[in-house]
């Protein structure tokens, strides 16, 4: 009799994580960003309200009833920060999943991709941040004011932005306006390019290797410039959009963040984007 062979499982490329419905499941993003589905599902031990994803999709920090947690890979969700209650934290990633920043109530904090804290600095109350990178800084923004922290420095600036993104491999930060102007400067606040992109938009994204940016607004219209060639491509998708978040991948946006409506993946190398059927269908365990 012929041994039986090891069971073979495929698994397919991981492109992010959201919450279910209720908030007591994470659930990974899988597949092509073209054809994307929706993969295993992982239990939490508290109800989460919040989660973003590491652009790389390998981790995802949660926001629960207890403060902040991170999952990764296989492992179960680690409490990384108490909140006192009803706190708002706001998140963002480095865009190479170096790490993500964290802030709530009067203090920010800088950790790496394992969760160990880096840094951590006192702010003006309701501080929220708007972008962060590993190497160069968290961009922090009140009500009133808007300010570039950069190690033992910081820079204020002229206005607050609807959006911005650090761009990789350079110590560039790049502001987008409401009116859609998109602007970069360097630590000395010099100029280093603009473009114009699309007005009220909800995010911006940089390709990971810094050569592109993408933005959307709530309505739908979309624009990519492309830094190298200067030239803008605009065009509308199909549905609304809730918000921007890099996916796995070169130039890979996820566009909404609701267990209750199917999730669009976004691929800038294709112009294509796919759509994830909605949660209420099957997932594994």
């Amino acid at each position: 009799m012929a041994a039986e062979g090891p069971d073979i499982r495929i698994s397919a490329p991981s492109l992010g994580w959201i919450l279910a419905a209720d908030g007591s499941q994470a659930i990974e993003i899988t597949g092509i960003t073209d054809s994307p589905r929706t993969g295993r599902a992982v239990a939490l031990a508290d109800i989460a309200r919040r989660a973003w994803a590491s652009p790389d999709a390998t981790a995802v920090v949660l926001q629960t009833g207890m403060g902040i947690a991170l999952l990764r890979g296989n492992e179960q969700a680690e409490n990384l920060l108490a909140l006192p209650a009803g706190s708002a934290a706001s998140i963002a990633w480095d865009r190479a999943s170096a790490g993500f920043a964290v802030c709530w109530d009067t203090f920010c904090e800088a950790r790496g991709a394992n969760g160990a804290m880096r840094a951590r600095w006192e702010v003006a109350g309701g501080t929220r941040i708007l972008a962060y990178s590993a190497d160069n800084g968290l961009l922090l923004a009140t009500a009133e004011s808007a300010e570039w922290r950069r190690e033992s420095t910081a820079v204020t600036l002229d206005a607050i932005p609807a959006a911005a993104a650090f761009r990789p491999g350079t110590s560039e930060l790049w502001l987008l306006d409401a009116a859609g102007q998109l602007t970069g400067i360097d630590p000395q606040r010099r100029p280093v390019g603009a473009a114009e992109l699309v007005p009220n938009a909800l995010g911006l994204v940089a390709s990971l290797d810094g050569k592109s940016f993408f933005a959307a607004n709530a309505e739908g219209a979309t624009a990519t410039t492309n830094l190298e060639t200067l030239q803008t491509e605009k065009s509308n998708l199909e549905d609304s959009v809730e918000g921007l978040w890099p996916a796995a991948g070169r130039f890979t946006v996820r566009l909404h963040d609701s267990a209750k409506r199917a999730i669009a993946i976004w691929n800038g190398d294709s112009g294509i984007t796919g759509w994830v059927p909605a949660l209420n269908s099957e997932v594994r365990q």
